[in-house]
């Protein structure tokens, strides 16, 4: 007796299953590739047709209907696997279908020379008309060779409904198990909606391997290569059927070919270009596709590295806030009737405090997209006293707050610096030292000398007792506004404070 446990109660062979068409017996596991969410099992009816049930644990979260529905209703296309029954058992969702000669993975594997080129277009089209005759009404999210099979001499799609199954019942932070890293969109990967050109793209993977004999990306870094990098020229097929893939396999969907429009496009492909005009055209249309390729990688790559950016600055500011909040709490126990500011807008401080003439003002956070210095800084801000003095007596200073890694490489913390005039004097708002953003200094960190140089090292705050760095700017405050504010002395320091 062979027996398989998937979490739920075992399947065993000689087990009966009541599913809602019929009862079914189960013959052994079925050797096919299933997924790592599912178990298949070679099964026979009443009157002894063989079928194969594919069975999915229930799980907390998703519906039968995620699974069913769109296995059913994908079930009534051409080109499409039946589905002969479905139902529950002992902690299963099953979906019965007839037995297939072979999957398409198993097909390419038994051509190891490479599947002849009408073969490959003969699959191909086979499975654009189930796009086309599906069109956006369902996305099945997981296309692959594993899930194209033969049955009944054409190739159909199988698996309807598995994949946002799988999504459903797994962790947000898991839910990459909902789909497989080679074939997946780029629009997967981010988790964004799917569509029926989600599926045009795997299929574009699929062609792309059965022509070349090798996929459009590699792996191991899936993701990067899907949503970044430009799939390798190909060298074999027809210059319509590499154009088609190559326009499959764009990063925006709405630059993918629409689902309905692969098969025709495939036909024209099995005839190559003859005509001297019409290949120069040609020749054209792939140096444009491989251009919004190109874009499209470009822009896929820009806008994740500002969305990392945006995480990093926002850990940075939770970091940084507790200090801010910290000089605050001291301000309003003074008991000095000192005044806050309520200032409105994206470039709102923090706070900005008053007593008599004396400003003390936090600088909020601000991401640092780019700065040409010998270490990265990911986000900046700036903390201020002005003792709103007269022009003949000193006003005051501001500090920069950087979150970088300026003494060892990958390890970011905050740190406190702060900038003077070579030449002697103070910048244009008479303060000194003053802050900068770290693109406007690159001066100061350079080997040659400059009009700006490091007033106040860059030194590490003490996130976890930020005392001296809280009483610091207090008392300097204290001092604005009791008319005693004089030019701070700079920190001891050894030959060079950053690496």
């Amino acid at each position: 007796m062979i027996a398989e446990r998937a979490g739920c109660a075992d399947i065993v062979s000689g087990m009966g299953m009541t599913l809602d068409q019929g009862t079914w017996d189960v013959v052994a596991p079925f050797d096919a590739d299933a997924g790592a969410f599912a178990k298949l099992y070679l099964v026979t009816s009443a009157n002894g047709d063989e079928a194969v049930a594919k069975c999915m644990p229930v799980k907390p979260g998703a519906q039968r209907e995620l699974l069913f529905s769109e296995s059913i209703q994908a079930a009534g296309y051409a080109n499409v696997m039946p589905v002969v029954d479905f139902g529950e058992h002992e902690g299963y969702y099953v979906v019965v279908m007839p037995r297939a000669e072979m999957s398409l993975k198993q097909y390419v594997e038994r051509h190891p020379a490479g599947v002849p080129l009408e073969n490959s277009l003969a699959v191909l089209d086979d499975v654009a008309a189930a796009l086309a005759q599906i069109n956006d009404k369902i996305v099945h999210r997981d296309i692959k060779p594993a899930n194209v099979l033969l049955h009944e001499g054409s190739w159909k799609l199988a698996d309807f409904g598995v994949s946002r199954y799988v999504e459903a019942a797994t962790a947000t932070e898991t839910r990459r198990a909902s789909f497989t890293h080679a074939y997946a969109a780029p629009e997967q990967w981010r988790h964004e909606t799917t569509s029926g050109r989600t599926d045009v793209y795997s299929f574009g993977v699929m062609a792309y391997e059965l022509i070349e004999r090798r996929r459009p990306f590699q792996g191991p870094q899936f993701r990067e290569e899907h949503l970044h990098e430009i799939p390798p020229e190909m060298d074999s097929g027809t210059p319509k059927l590499r154009q088609l893939i190559r326009e499959c396999l764009l990063k925006d969907p709405a630059t993918r070919p629409a689902p309905d429009s692969l098969q025709n496009r495939l036909r024209a492909a099995e005839i190559d270009i003859a005509k001297h005009g019409t290949a120069k055209l040609a020749v054209l249309r792939a140096r444009r596709t491989a251009q919004i390729s190109a874009e499209q990688a470009r822009d896929a790559a820009e806008r994740d590295a500002k969305e990392r950016l945006e995480s990093i600055v926002e850990d940075a500011a939770a970091l940084l806030n507790p200090i801010a909040r910290a000089i605050r709490a001291e301000l309003v126990g003074a008991g000095l009737g000192i005044m806050f500011d309520t200032v409105l807008g994206n470039a709102a401080p923090i706070f900005r405090a008053k007593y008599e003439r004396a400003l003390l003002e936090f600088d909020r956070v601000d991401p640092v997209e780019s700065a040409q210095l010998p270490f990265t800084v990911h986000a900046y801000a700036s903390i201020t006293v002005d003792a709103g003095t007269s022009a003949n007596q000193y006003r005051g200073l501001s500090h920069s707050l950087w979150f970088c890694d300026a003494q060892e490489q990958g390890r970011f913390a905050w740190y406190e610096l702060a900038f003077r005039s070579s030449t002697g004097g103070p910048d244009r708002s008479r303060l000194e030292p003053f802050s900068r953003p770290p693109w406007s200094v690159e001066q100061a960190f350079a080997q040659a000398a400059g009009d700006i140089e490091l007033a106040w090292p860059p030194t590490e705050l003490a996130l976890a007792d930020p005392n001296e760095f809280v009483q610091r700017w207090i008392g300097w405050f204290a001092d604005a506004a009791d008319g005693n504010l004089a030019r701070p002395s700079t920190p001891a320091t050894g030959p060079r404070p950053f690496r």
